[in-house]
């Protein structure tokens, strides 16, 4: 049986743009937002969750329950969770959701 090109390019793997614990896509790639269950944003981590709206989503590719977290202070001032690539100095200590990558920021 033979496969047309197309019918091969479907059955690749799709990218996701936004996944559970990973950046935020679109107008809310932000530094600050991390794909979360909106529940957990809000409750365990005092994030802001935004749902975003269609052709906008910052998770577009994960459950209904799962939203862009806008994150806020995590030391107190001059500190911010935030993607570690975007940081000059941080704090390992685990005080933001997201693992390695999502990190307490200092900013002067």
């Amino acid at each position: 049986m033979k496969l047309s090109l197309v019918s091969a390019v479907l059955l690749l793997p799709t990218w996701a743009a936004a996944y559970v614990g990973g950046p935020c896509s679109g107008s809310h790639a932000a530094n600050s937002c991390i794909c979360l269950d909106k529940n957990v944003c809000t409750k365990t981590w005092g994030g802001k969750a935004v749902q975003g709206r269609s052709g906008d989503w910052p998770c577009p590719n994960d459950a209904a329950d799962v939203w862009g977290c806008n994150m806020q202070q995590c030391m107190g001032f001059f500190t911010r969770c935030a993607w570690k690539s975007s940081c000059k100095s941080w704090t390992d200590d685990p005080l933001c959701p997201g693992g390695a990558n999502f990190v307490c920021c200092f900013y002067p």
